[in-house]
């Protein structure tokens, strides 16, 4: 396997180590809110391919347009651990 693969994969796997701290309870609760920022993300991504705004210079999967490893690995755990952390922020608001 070469490095942009290996480094690609991290990019996808490492993230979801943290999820675990984020806690079952609010996991369950921001899941269909991040679900649905990914769903915009994918979207605004194949979009992006086809007006060539940007290119994923090291994809997974090369022929499909969407950039898995950031969308399914940091954007998605990103947003879990935002929501959770500005509930508990606001909570006290």
């Amino acid at each position: 396997m070469d490095k942009d693969k290996v480094t690609a994969l991290s990019m996808l796997i490492l993230p979801w180590l943290s999820v675990p701290f984020v806690g079952k309870k609010a996991f369950f609760r921001y899941f269909p809110a991040a679900s649905l920022a990914n769903l915009i993300m994918i979207v605004l991504s194949v979009i992006s391919d086809k007006r060539r705004w940007w290119k994923n210079k090291n994809p997974l999967t090369p022929n499909i347009p969407i950039d898995f490893t950031y969308i399914l690995g940091a954007h998605f755990v990103t947003t879990l651990w935002y929501l959770s952390l500005l509930s508990v922020l606001f909570h006290y608001i």
